[in-house]
């Protein structure tokens, strides 16, 4: 049995440019009238008299271009109201992103394209960037550099970690140098200046949103300190949301305490009639920093405040979640006021760090011997 192949019709049969948008076969004669703005309609008036109406292709793919521009931003938007329902901030920026992507694009449509789109896309994504793009504004956390495609890059952080616990050091030198751990410290002076970033760092978690942050991973490790001597946070990992934190844990079977632990700054109870992990960690910030305090600055703080210093750390490492929410403010004051009664006189470039002056040696002319 012999089959003859047949040859279908092609889109392209018998056309000189079948794949071009912008030309479209007319009565010869026809003439433009009228584009209709915002739409898709082409009004002509053929060589009869009459008008038709008809969509272009080119108009047509544009409309689509703009309507998916449209329904992409829609979904990143999305996201981010279902990662962070409360945050208003978060919509912001989004929106501020997609700004600066057009001032990118000067010279071309202002509308966001696919590979942009999904360049925000997978941003939002990635947990890091995320919460820096949150705090741009607040000078504990990292500044964005820049972004190419989905690789960003932030400020550098030279020192990290903020300093050494004793058991980080080598037991040989331990032995020798009891204080070895401390040689490489600042001076007291720049250290309370780092210490006060730290503490605003908590009041900038819980009191600078329509919704509180958490870092639950709060250790000397996971801090640093720029050039300008300012604290910055470099476990971007840790810093979680309330809603995410519930979401974690708020709806999880729980029979003991050690179940509901997502990090020493996020460790809840569990209640013991639903059964379910409590929403609020046990310990607030603010004494998890009072811990690092404690080693970082009252060993070598001055005379004049140690006592009191030294009392009001012990307060602040005792505070729970029981507590009154104004503790959890007021001491935390007060630390600040003792550190910055201390450093409050300084010169205003005193942090900035010194230049080395170079000396010039001018050429002299030698006189020669006769």
């Amino acid at each position: 049995m012999f089959i003859r192949p047949v040859v279908l019709p092609t889109l392209s049969d018998g056309k000189e440019h079948p794949f071009d948008e912008s030309i479209r076969r007319v009565e010869r004669g026809s003439r433009i009238v009228h584009v209709v703005s915002e739409d898709t309609k082409l009004i002509l008036q053929m060589p009869r008299g009459n008008l038709e109406t008809i969509h272009p292709r080119a108009l047509v793919l544009s409309a689509v271009r703009k309507a998916l521009d449209r329904y992409l931003l829609s979904i990143l938007v999305t996201y981010v109201r279902k990662t962070t329902p409360e945050l208003e901030k978060a919509l912001l920026l989004v929106r501020a992103l997609r700004g600066q992507l057009k001032e990118l694009r000067r010279h071309q449509e202002a509308a966001m394209n696919y590979a942009e789109c999904n360049t925000l896309w997978q941003l939002l994504h990635t947990r890091e960037f995320f919460i820096l793009l949150i705090f741009q504004d607040e000078a504990s956390f990292p500044k964005i550099n820049g972004t190419c495609g989905s690789a960003y890059a932030y400020d550098y952080i030279p020192s990290s970690p903020l300093y050494q616990k004793k058991s980080d050091v080598n037991p040989v030198m331990q032995y020798f140098f009891p204080n070895y751990n401390q040689w490489m410290l600042p001076s007291w002076e720049k250290r309370a200046q780092i210490a006060i970033g730290l503490l605003e760092l908590s009041s900038i978690l819980t009191e600078s949103f329509s919704t509180k942050f958490y870092m639950c991973d709060i250790k000397h490790i996971n801090f640093g300190v720029s050039t300008d001597f300012e604290a910055k946070v470099v476990n971007l990992e840790s810093v979680m949301s309330e809603q995410q934190l519930l979401h974690s844990g708020g709806k999880k079977r729980c029979y003991f305490d050690s179940e509901c632990f997502y990090g020493i700054g996020c460790s809840m109870s569990c209640d013991v009639n639903s059964r379910t992990c409590s929403n609020v960690p046990r310990r607030p910030a603010v004494s998890f920093i009072c811990d690092i305090l404690r080693d970082y600055v009252l060993f070598d703080s001055p005379e004049n405040c140690k006592y009191l210093f030294e009392s009001l750390i012990s307060q602040c490492q005792s505070l729970t979640s029981l507590n009154h929410t104004i503790s959890h403010n007021v001491i935390p004051n007060k630390i600040k006021d003792i550190l910055w009664n201390q450093v409050k006189n300084k010169p205003v470039d005193w942090l900035k760090s010194r230049k080395k002056r170079s000396v010039v040696q001018k050429n002299v002319p030698v006189p020669l011997k006769k």
